[in-house]
């Protein structure tokens, strides 16, 4: 049994390592100032994320929770004053 879960760590590991991987490659391609890219990463990707966790949920309750938090990650990306709005349309499509 404990060799089973190392092998099952090792490879968790590797698959978290290669989605990480993947998706900085990803935000690095956009050429982003410093400042959007923490945004992307630290607010962007984990509301879209938990977006789509909340769309493959069985339990209203827990859907209703996922959406919340996604809204609360992804508000501050809607003031006028963050650096993702002065960018205009063409760049919020892009992300």
């Amino acid at each position: 049994m404990t060799a089973k879960a190392e092998r099952l760590t090792t490879q968790l590991l590797a698959t978290l390592t290669f989605f990480f991987a993947t998706i900085q490659a990803k935000v690095e391609a956009l050429g982003l100032a410093p400042e959007l890219e923490t945004l992307v990463h630290q607010q962007l990707i984990p509301a879209i994320y938990l977006e789509r966790v909340a769309a493959r949920s069985t339990r209203a309750e827990r859907r209703h929770e996922l959406h919340r938090r996604s809204r609360a990650l992804s508000a501050p990306l809607r003031l006028p004053d963050s650096p993702y709005v002065p960018n205009g349309a063409n760049q919020e499509t892009t992300l």
